[in-house]
């Protein structure tokens, strides 16, 4: 095995490149375990009794392995099961129910593992849902978005209840996850830059509403495959006795990707990952995944990312090429103690930015007038008819430490509240640069870094940073004050009802995030007065 490492020069990488087995074409999970006699070894695999965890478990039955099918269905999963022994000859299969979306189901299949075995050698984490079944409700019992808890919070918590036996065992953890994690944010139609720590647990909680870009119904699994990454990453920084990889299967005819019209599959998925053949079927898309389970541990990079049986460049190497690979350790660090804090393992607070990195926040509001500062990613209510009010705020703060070059990145967009599918969101404008003194961002079509369809005379969010010559110093009071002038748009005769969002986030040392995203209810002012 190669040891975890974010910044492995690119011939490294290249070898093992070329070490890896070839299955971007039609090679099935057979393919992958073409010759190998597994006799001895336990895989567990959760969600084994349809599509790609069917068919991987398939495979690695047929080397003669014990497989442990963990599943919800009590009469598919056992059909299952005996359907593999009956094409295989192997009777050393089995099935443990487990409900990914119940936390208390995890901790009993988990137990019942311990029982039953005294080593794992490989886990595949392969269930998860796109969205949610017809009949059940978008909240778990557990109080947590279905699809989010099925596709990452119970994986992460099986792990972990296996965590003494998979240390023990030296063994190997294949998260699936999906290319869907490259548009986090669009999949669940959330606002760019949804990806910090506050959010992704806030999340958690939150099922979306409206289609999203796949044409489907928005739902977290884009987030859920997103958070899966850096999971991945962080247990095999954390391990050092564990494999860890995570892999995109490609996309693959199954049960999840009914909801996915053809079109969308052939211009949007396989387009955007240069599949061939595409769609692959449950047999093809199986491949990688069992690959990597059964792969000399020489021919694996530990914590890395998957695609067609090869290293494959994932959301968590973009991260750190555009933060530095320590910022990265930081963030997928957070992430992990988040997901842990959620399944109920640590007691860990979500760190918001502004507490955790530079800044500590002392008054966001006026309380008397608004009521609670609590709110994040506020909406403001558009105006109505030619009113051109000024919404305006200020955050009061001190340093705790110095920070270095101060940045700040704004993002406006408007959004339709109608219901689905005519809900939609258009970007207004964005703009970064250095949070000195004062700034002014205009939006609407013409805006610098914007791609707006929209006219909107006059709109503009200034804001007003402290002098930066040589930074912001430490213990220093630092007041940012806000102006979100409305304008409104030009189209004739529309009255619009929808919300704007207006996203700032200011970064200090390093990249780090400072994350002042609407903490506060904005105070409105007379129309056209500037505070």
């Amino acid at each position: 095995m190669v040891q975890l490492t974010f910044a492995m020069p690119l011939f490294a990488l290249q070898v093992l490149s070329a070490l890896a087995m070839d299955c971007s074409g039609t090679q099935t999970a057979m393919d992958a375990v073409q010759g190998k006699s597994l006799g001895g070894q336990t895989y567990v695999i959760t969600g084994g009794d349809t599509g790609m965890g069917y068919e991987t478990a398939l495979a690695l039955a047929s080397t003669n392995a014990s497989i442990i099918m963990a599943c919800r269905s009590q009469t598919r999963c056992p059909a299952a099961a005996a359907n593999i022994t009956q094409a295989t000859g192997n009777t050393h299969v089995s099935v443990i129910r487990l409900d990914l979306s119940n936390f208390s189901s995890v901790r009993e299949c988990a137990a019942v593992i311990r029982k039953r075995v005294s080593r794992i050698d490989v886990l595949i984490a392969d269930a998860g849902i796109m969205t949610n079944p017809s009949g059940l409700p978008a909240k778990t019992d557990d109080g947590f978005d279905r699809i989010y808890q099925v596709s990452s919070l119970s994986n992460h918590l099986l792990v972990q209840e296996l965590l003494p036996l998979l240390r023990a065992s030296n063994a190997r953890v294949v998260n699936v996850a999906s290319i869907a994690a490259e548009d986090a944010c669009m999949w669940g139609n959330y606002l760019p830059f949804c990806t910090t720590v506050d959010k992704l647990a806030k999340f958690a909680k939150i099922s979306p509403r409206g289609v999203n870009v796949a044409a489907i119904q928005a739902s977290n699994y884009a987030v859920a495959k997103y958070v899966d990454v850096f999971l991945t990453a962080e247990l095999a920084r954390r391990e050092p006795n564990i494999t860890a990889v995570s892999l995109h299967p490609g996309m693959v005819l199954t049960g999840m990707s009914r909801h996915i019209t053809p079109w969308t599959t052939m211009e949007l998925c396989c387009a955007m990952d240069g599949q061939s053949p595409c769609p692959r079927t449950p047999q093809e898309g199986a491949t990688t995944q069992t690959y990597l389970a059964v792969a000399p541990k020489q021919e694996l990079v530990n914590g890395r990312y998957y695609d067609s049986c090869k290293l494959y460049e994932s959301v968590r190497d973009r991260y750190a090429k555009k933060q530095g690979e320590p910022q990265a350790l930081v963030y997928q660090s957070s992430i992990y103690d988040m997901v842990s804090e959620l399944v109920g393992l640590t007691e860990f607070v979500i760190a918001m930015a502004d507490t955790h990195e530079d800044i500590t926040v002392i008054d966001l509001c006026n309380l008397e007038l608004m009521g609670t500062c609590a709110a994040r990613n506020r909406m403001l209510n558009f105006p109505h008819r030619s009113l051109t009010p000024t919404y305006s705020w200020n955050v009061t703060a001190t340093l705790s430490g110095s920070v270095t070059a101060p940045t700040y990145d704004v993002v406006v967009a408007f959004q339709e509240n109608l219901p689905p599918p005519f809900n939609y969101q258009i970007p207004l404008g964005r703009d970064s640069g250095a949070a000195c003194g004062t700034v002014q961002i205009p939006f609407g079509v013409g805006s610098k870094g914007d791609r707006s369809p929209l006219p909107c005379l006059g709109c503009h969010v200034a804001l007003t940073f402290p002098p930066c010559s040589s930074g912001w110093q430490g213990g220093d009071a630092l007041l940012i004050d806000g102006v979100f002038n409305m304008g409104f748009f030009l189209i004739p005769g529309y009255e619009p009802t929808p919300n704007i969002t207006v996203n700032i986030t200011l970064r200090g040392n390093e990249g780090r995030v400072i994350d002042l995203t609407s903490h506060q209810r904005p105070t409105r002012a007379l129309a056209g007065v500037i505070v």
